[in-house]
């Protein structure tokens, strides 16, 4: 059983609800599965260590445990203080949403925009007499990382 949006981050958070759930023992609720906030952000750094791992580009910092909670209370519509079933898939389509953007934005800065920007910086160099010598002394890989490490500190990637 999964949910509509099959996408990787969607599949391990999944497997990981079913991992970490418990049946909920409060008279009244029928034994249904549930998990906390601490289960909750176990599910979250597990699904950032499973893009980090495949993406290219820089590590994706996962948010904080008081964002995770924060993020929680919204979606605990119930005010039990967990998240069944029904609520951790509305939590999950949020989640999986935001953490595939950055991920996808990651992806083309890397794989796009750095190996576009040394192409034409090469280029550049090239038309001048005085810094073709330099050009042609510079590793791509170097300007590559000074690329990668502004986008980086500008908060692009």
């Amino acid at each position: 059983m999964g949910f509509g949006n099959h996408s990787v981050v969607t599949r391990a958070m999944d497997k990981a609800f079913y991992e970490f759930a418990e049946l909920d023992r409060t008279p009244g609720h029928d034994g249904r599965q549930v998990i906390n906030a601490a289960e909750l952000y176990a599910c979250v750094l597990l699904a950032y260590n499973y893009v980090n791992k495949f993406s290219p580009g820089s590590h994706l910092d996962p948010p904080k445990k008081t964002e995770v909670f924060r993020m929680m209370q919204k979606f605990d519509l119930n005010s039990d203080g967990f998240l069944d079933r029904e609520e951790f898939e509305k939590f999950l389509e949020n989640f999986s949403k935001n953490l595939t953007r950055r991920a996808v934005v990651n992806a083309a800065v890397v794989c796009a925009a750095v190996p576009t920007l040394v192409f034409l910086t090469k280029a550049s160099l090239k038309e001048f007499e005085q810094t073709h010598k330099i050009g042609k002394k510079i590793p791509s890989s170097l300007l590559a990382c000074v690329f990668t490490t502004v986008f980086r500190i500008a908060g692009l990637c």
